[in-house]
């Protein structure tokens, strides 16, 4: 596989397993650099930040087993494993 592409798996079409195809399934790869260039703008930071501060009191202090329900792009996930959870 070359460096630059990423595995895909596509979803299993007519019972057969599932595949795995490189690029074929990314409809984000067109917009990847645009959202990447996004992310660090200050309105970005400062949303996630907010969030942080909401979410700490919440939770127990670290070493800890967090569950990611995967609602977002994993900036808080990046954060709590940062910060010595799992």
């Amino acid at each position: 596989m070359a460096a630059d592409t990423e595995a895909v798996c596509r979803p299993p079409v007519s019972g057969a397993a599932a595949s795995f195809d490189v690029m074929a399934a990314n409809s984000f790869l067109p917009g990847q650099d645009a959202w990447l260039q996004r992310l660090g703008n200050l309105r970005n930071v400062v949303r996630q930040e907010v969030v942080a501060r909401q979410l700490a009191p919440h939770l127990p202090a670290p070493p800890a087993t967090v569950l990611d329900v995967g609602a977002g792009q994993g900036t808080q996930a990046l954060r709590l494993a940062a910060l010595g959870t799992s």
